[in-house]
């Protein structure tokens, strides 16, 4: 039944619709074959409803047809389909904060990685640093506290000259300096003569 000025709704959201009722008029709990399912606005196009999901619910024919364009009050879906939209509402809400969270914790792990490679390059001098990837796993296999101490106590090794010219903050030895100084921290060999 197709009124002019509205947005048909597709056969997909219409199944998804049926799927999420489980089949079942949300008004009086029937089922098909007894039945003739359509989807039912809860709040009416005509009193500024849309066809967003949550908008709409699995209605017989007849349930439907009585219940016209009248307030939503004035005919209440059963109480357990409310529930349902609302478990569904809440899950929709919860992989939302999930993604954002997801998206948010990137945007954090990228600052990380850039304030240690700052810390590297004011330690180290010079325009070589580690590369995203390394300290990425720095990062997370260790922390960032923990990173940054490691660079400092390398730094200083290489201000007193502890170590070799071949290793100096310019090359790859300086990267694998710090992840050896990263793995004994783990163990707890925290001595300060690395």
């Amino acid at each position: 039944m197709k009124q002019s000025g509205r947005k048909p709704i597709s056969k997909s959201l219409r199944f998804k619709i049926f799927a999420r009722d489980e089949y079942t008029c949300q008004y009086c709990g029937r089922r098909p074959p007894e039945i003739t399912l359509q989807v039912d606005h809860r709040i009416p196009v005509s009193r500024g409803g849309t066809n967003e999901a949550m908008n709409l619910l699995a209605a017989c024919v007849d349930c439907n047809s009585g219940k016209s364009n009248r307030d939503p009050q004035a005919a209440t879906p059963r109480p357990d389909a409310s529930e349902r939209a609302l478990a569904a509402y809440q899950e929709a809400l919860e992989y939302s904060a999930y993604l954002d969270a997801c998206s948010k914790r990137a945007e954090m792990l990228d600052s990380v990685i850039f304030q240690i490679q700052s810390v590297w390059r004011g330690v180290a001098g010079g325009g070589f640093y580690p590369n995203d990837m390394c300290v990425r796993r720095w990062v997370l296999r260790f922390g960032p506290e923990a990173v940054e101490e490691a660079i400092g106590r390398a730094g200083m090794a290489f201000a007193s000259h502890k170590i070799s010219a071949a290793t100096e903050p310019l090359c790859e030895g300086a990267i694998r300096y710090v992840g050896g100084i990263l793995w004994q921290m783990e163990r707890g060999d925290d001595g300060a003569d690395t």
